[in-house]
């Protein structure tokens, strides 16, 4: 009898250990927290436990189908991307959720953060806006530019056209919006589609106006300014995301299901970031990026705003050194409440052991420490700094091997209330010799430092690279470079920008966060102009104050401000792309990527091509022209395979031909229609190989279409 309860307990330590290592350290330690409050209520007469709330979640899956299962236990399933669901589940059910076959991981929303005048010219965007016999003009028309962010003034002069009676405008989801029409397929939130309705919300909050400048950046219209953006003639698809990953994530779906519907190509900027995650390109919202995009659908992100920040620290663990020590400091060096959650994570495989401690500062001695979580141990822990150490407040940490990248992850929460002088909270890490460890400061409110005492660890603004906006592959991340040093507000006044914070004219901004990847990849993939930056501005920001803006329109008084930040440099990116896909809408993320390796520029502060440090500046710095023209001479169409026939349409921009190649023998019709399907020529092929002549077309986008027997084949293409 003894011997099958000890059988029956190790079965089901198994199964909770199993069920455990399905959810993320973030979703263990929230549950951890909300039941810890169910329990307080419970033993605290008078008081009612705290309500059941819905989570947003990724919930991976290891087949589309158990969608429909997630929808039978109450699980509200809002997309479906390959292996990677956003969802909204009640908190109490998580456990239940997380043990029905087929869920792998459960990871609740993390907070997403929001992290041009000489702009436009010194990245030759000009040149691309100014009509050429060879190119003619590029100015975003036939796009979308899709804006993922917050703060934002939907009616701007910015966005408005035909002498700012029309909006371009195309839809805005605010997804915090708690009246209105939510979109059909998302079921929260509020869409807006006519400049009325714009006009009559005004705004989505007034606590920012990070969203109206970056949208102005990237596709600004109004040129009574010389502030005007990129791409000013393309579509603008406005999406106001409630603060966590899940929700961009769905946002961005939202604005590719719109330019498909519209049969657009789209880019959507995504200036928005966080360090919570593997930076390796295999969490759950990279995964679920590499389903959205495609051809004529990229995404841009911001490679954040922490180049120099010492929120970084690792080390490589060698034969007798398999320990690290660091120190966790704050910015705000004030008395008071503290909070700070540090993302750790080791190699594939690799062994992990972490617990935290307080140190005395004077000599580097530690004065209390926690019990370990640990890869062969528990997996979750909570301790309370005792009284006498000089701290007040605790520490939790939950760990979890990952399933889609086999690494371990240890994530650590400390809420502290008080330090006495010399005193620092810490963490001890132990790891596999040959093994790396990284670590990250969340929050980004502190960073990792040893005091200068001897056996502890130093932080660094390597790795520094921001997920969401950054680290994907299929992300095209922007880093900043400065373009202003100085600007002059609306009462000219004149502001100088300080070198030793930004760096100076012409340089890589100091802020501007460095890779690579710890994967190995390079990153960001390209620099832009992010420093200083002068855009639309939100009136209803309750910050604003119109005197000390740089610019106001000739309607409606709306007003142009500066801002700096890679948030900056990434729309300007967008823009950029947009007129890349006017040139040629079928452009995949590895095209963007292969066109700024080709086109970037180098001087004297980047270096040549060769010894330019692309963990700091990617490829060099932008230049839309040379790269439209690269752009606007490429067909962006591969062969096409279908059963035994191959076929092409390789088309000339500047002869103004199309050579059609195709497999079987025989005549063929080549018919081109324009992209809302009229028909404008149709050309008698006799042989594969044959080049046609379309002279008589202007320059633009066409769709071909070959018919042969009873087969058709149509692509799009540039001519």
């Amino acid at each position: 009898m003894k011997k099958r309860k000890i059988l029956i307990a190790v079965i089901l330590s198994a199964a909770f250990h199993a069920q455990a290592q399905k959810l993320s350290p973030n979703t263990s330690l929230m549950l951890n927290d909300w039941e810890a409050q169910k329990k307080e209520a419970v033993q605290k007469n008078g008081m009612n436990a705290p309500a059941d709330r819905m989570v947003s979640a990724f919930i991976s899956v290891d087949d589309s189908k158990v969608a429909d299962e997630l929808r039978k236990h109450g699980v509200t399933v809002r997309s479906v991307l390959g292996g990677v669901v956003t969802a909204s589940l009640p908190i109490s059910s998580i456990n239940t959720i997380a043990a029905i076959d087929g869920v792998t991981n459960i990871q609740a929303g993390t907070e997403a953060r929001l992290l041009m005048d000489n702009a436009r010219a010194d990245a030759n965007v000009d040149a691309c806006h100014t009509a050429t016999e060879s190119l003619g003009d590029y100015t975003g028309k036939g796009v979308v530019v899709g804006i993922v962010d917050n703060g934002f003034e939907y009616a701007h002069a910015d966005f408005l056209k035909n002498n700012f009676t029309e909006t371009r405008v195309a839809r805005v989801w605010d997804q915090s919006a708690t009246s209105g029409t939510a979109p059909e397929k998302y079921g929260y939130g509020a869409e807006y589609t006519t400049l009325t309705e714009m006009k009559l919300q005004r705004c989505d909050m007034s606590k920012t106006f990070h969203g109206t400048h970056v949208a102005g950046i990237a596709a600004g219209s109004d040129q009574s300014s010389k502030y005007y953006g990129v791409a000013p003639d393309a579509d603008i698809v406005l999406v106001s995301f409630s603060s966590q990953n899940t929700s961009v994530i769905d946002g961005i779906k939202y604005v590719f299901d719109y330019a498909e519907s519209v049969g657009k190509p789209c880019v959507v900027n995504i200036s928005l970031g966080t360090h919570l995650g593997p930076h390796d390109g295999t969490s759950a919202t990279d995964r679920a990026l590499a389903e959205l995009v495609g051809p004529g659908r990229i995404i841009v992100g911001a490679a954040g705003n922490e180049g120099a920040t010492q929120v970084h620290a690792s080390k490589t663990f060698k034969e007798g050194d398999t320990m690290m020590k660091t120190m966790i400091g704050f910015n705000d060096a004030s008395a008071g409440a503290k909070t700070a959650r540090i993302d750790i994570w080791s190699d594939k495989d690799a062994a992990l052991k972490v617990k935290a401690v307080v140190v005395d500062t004077n000599d580097g001695s530690i004065l209390a420490e926690s019990s370990e979580v640990a890869t062969d141990g528990a997996a979750d822990m909570k301790y309370t700094f005792p009284d006498g150490c000089g701290v007040e407040g605790n520490v939790q940490m939950a760990l979890q091997v990952d399933s889609h990248n086999d690494r371990p992850e240890v994530l650590a929460l400390y809420r502290t209330s008080s330090f006495d002088n010399n005193r620092r909270i810490g963490l001890v890490v132990t790891g596999s010799e040959g093994s790396t460890v990284h670590m990250w400061n969340c929050d980004v409110t502190g960073n990792f430092l040893s005091e200068g005492k001897a056996g502890w660890t130093d932080g660094d603004a390597n790795y520094t690279i921001a997920e969401i906006g950054g680290i994907s592959p299929d992300v095209i991340t922007a880093g900043s470079y400065n373009t202003k040093d100085s600007y002059q507000n609306f009462m000219g006044n004149v502001y100088d920008l300080n070198p030793e914070v930004v760096g100076n004219l012409g340089e890589r901004s100091l802020f501007s966060s460095c890779g690579p990847t710890t994967d190995g990849r390079y990153k960001p993939d390209v620099a832009a102009p992010g420093c200083a930056i002068v855009s639309a501005t939100s009136k209803y920001y309750q910050g604003f104050f119109p005197l000390t803006t740089v610019d106001k329109s000739s309607y409606n008084n709306d007003y142009y401000d500066v801002n700096m930040g890679t948030s900056m440099s990434s729309p300007f990116v967008a823009g950029t792309v947009a007129l890349w896909l006017q040139a040629n809408p079928t452009l995949t993320p590895a095209d963007i990527r292969s066109i700024l390796n080709a086109s970037s520029r180098h001087d004297y502060n980047t270096g040549s091509a060769d010894s330019c440090d692309r963990n700091k500046l990617g490829a060099g710095k932008i230049d839309a022209y040379a790269g439209l023209q690269i752009a606007a001479g490429k067909t962006g169409i591969s062969d096409t395979q279908t059963d035994v026939q191959l076929f092409s349409i390789t088309t000339d921009h500047n002869a103004r031909t199309a050579q059609v190649m195709y497999a079987a023998k025989g005549n063929a019709t080549l018919s081109i229609y324009t992209t809302t399907g009229q028909k404008v020529a149709a050309k008698k092929i006799t042989a594969s190989g044959q080049t046609v002549s379309l002279s008589q077309l202007s320059h633009g986008v066409y769709v071909f279409r070959l018919e042969q027997g009873g087969t058709a084949h149509t692509v799009k293409a540039t001519l």
